[in-house]
């Protein structure tokens, strides 16, 4: 127990020591913001990554309302996991998007715009390493005021950071960056870019489905971009087979996930929207369910954003809490018990899903009739 207790204060002394290293590099770099006329947010990664930063740049907007503010993302192909795909344009003037090919053109334009402030909103796991990097290069384009650079996970101790450390989800832990510099948080909005083209293409596509809404819907997402978090096919195939025909289920996801097709998709009632939709279209599809089962994926972010019900499938690959939906929205998340090659961080995971496979058919299904039941109680 001591022990344990001095490795969690060690994973402490490091995180703060960096970040204390990075505050004090900002202040030599940096001037203090006062009335910013022009500012650049920052913030890579997925659509979970980009729904998660939703809150934290709409708060923004409205600690500057007057202001110009871009945004800037690193997307090295054109797809449309994208921020610019998802995010309103009502949050940002331009949108810069770099990748390998086009980083020096990027560069040079964001030079030009001579912004007052960078607000960097980091990945999770970005490494000190990487902060100074981007510190150095905003500092090169002649920013004069920054803030965003924070240090939130060490790899050390991790069964007992995992055991003491009690996490905030992505959502509070963005909002709490730019909490400290004293800039105001306002309640989470969750602004999609949905377009009337977006609109009439699910309306037709649901159309050619033939679709019974006289049955209410739910939306199911099977797949995640890492293997390790995806619980199997033949689970959700159980969990498909229990709610239908009682209940539609729409099965989301993209191209990959339409391998499946042969398996589920000829059961009555249900239909495979796999590889057809875009991550704004499956926003306007699965706001019509009453809830989402998901692996930890895009599919379960775009779920509470839209004002739907959640129960999020995890592995236990990383820490606890970390992805887990906003503690003011309404979810339900299934986490396996520790094993011996938990919190292991790994993208590839040599175990064949372990982990994940631990939670069973009946964990599903029982927890999803539970959120079943009170919606219907509170539609009461």
């Amino acid at each position: 127990m001591h022990l344990d207790k001095l490795k969690v204060k060690i994973v402490f002394l490091c995180i703060n020591a960096q970040n204390k290293f990075l505050s004090i590099l900002r202040r030599i770099f940096f001037l203090p913001f006062k009335s910013p006329k022009k500012i650049l947010i920052f913030r890579n990664g997925s659509i979970g990554d980009s729904i998660c930063a939703l809150p934290t740049i709409s708060s923004i907007n409205k600690n500057f309302p007057d202001v110009h503010i871009d945004i800037l993302s690193r997307s090295e192909k054109e797809t449309y996991s994208n921020l610019k795909e998802i995010i309103s344009t009502e949050y940002y003037k331009n949108y810069y998007s770099y990748n390998s090919k086009n980083y020096f053109a990027i560069y040079k334009r964001l030079k030009r715009e001579k912004y007052d402030l960078v607000i960097q909103l980091p990945n999770r796991k970005a490494s000190l390493f990487q902060l100074v990097r981007d510190m150095f290069a905003f500092k090169l384009l002649g920013v004069g005021s920054g803030l965003g650079w924070e240090i939130d996970f060490v790899p050390l101790f991790k069964k007992e950071q995992e055991k003491y450390i009690v996490r905030k989800n992505e959502v509070e832990r963005l909002k709490e960056i730019i909490k400290k510099h004293d800039l105001h948080l306002y309640p989470d909005e969750y602004k999609i870019n949905i377009s009337k083209r977006d609109k009439d293409y699910v309306d037709l596509l649901l159309k050619t489905k033939k679709i019974n809404f006289g049955c209410r819907s739910i939306a199911i997402a099977v797949g995640a971009n890492r293997v390790h978090n995806r619980w199997t096919i033949e689970n959700f195939n159980e969990v498909i087979n229990y709610f239908t025909p009682e209940y539609n289920v729409f099965l989301i996801g993209g191209g990959g996930e339409r391998l499946m097709k042969s398996k589920i998709e000829k059961k009555i009632n249900v239909f495979n929207f796999c590889g057809e939709l875009t991550p704004v279209q499956s926003a306007l599809l699965i706001k019509m369910c009453i809830i989402t089962i998901s692996n930890d994926s895009g599919p379960m972010h775009l779920s509470y954003a839209v004002g739907v019900t959640v129960l999020g499938i995890f592995s236990a690959w990383e820490f606890s809490g970390m992805w887990f939906p906003p503690v003011n929205t309404n979810y339900k998340v299934i986490r396996p018990p520790l094993i011996d090659c938990s919190l292991c961080f790994k993208e590839v995971c040599p175990n064949d899903s372990k982990c994940i496979r631990l939670i069973s058919i009946d964990q599903v299904i029982s927890t999803a009739e539970g959120l079943l039941n009170s919606i219907a109680l509170e539609n009461k």
